[in-house]
């Protein structure tokens, strides 16, 4: 059994209550930047079941992708983040997660 996803988690966390701990799914997983880049850069939309969230996956979670355990699917739980607001949209950063509750 599938756990379930945090209802509502993406517009509270763009609110301001960073002090969440939701479960998410990895909607899906973009490589961008440049192509001879030496550590590459993923954009990441994350999804609580009703809206998605587009955000930079930190260089420090690139290993999860590389050994399977973060992919397009997978639930995560979200234990930090935080908030900024560039050009007058928010978006948020993982700095932690736990990857693969199902």
């Amino acid at each position: 059994m599938e756990a379930p996803l945090t209802e509502n988690a993406i517009s509270s966390l763009l609110s301001g209550a960073v002090h969440l701990q939701p479960l998410l799914q990895v909607f899906s997983l973009q490589p961008f930047g440049p192509a001879n880049a030496t550590t590459p850069r993923f954009r990441i939309t994350i999804s609580d079941g009703s809206n998605t969230h587009q955000t930079l996956l930190p260089t420090t979670f690139n290993s999860l992708i590389s050994n399977g355990e973060l992919q397009e699917g997978s639930v995560i739980k979200l234990a930090k983040c935080t908030c900024t607001v560039v050009h007058n949209n928010t978006y948020f950063l993982a700095h932690c997660f736990k990857p693969n509750l199902r």
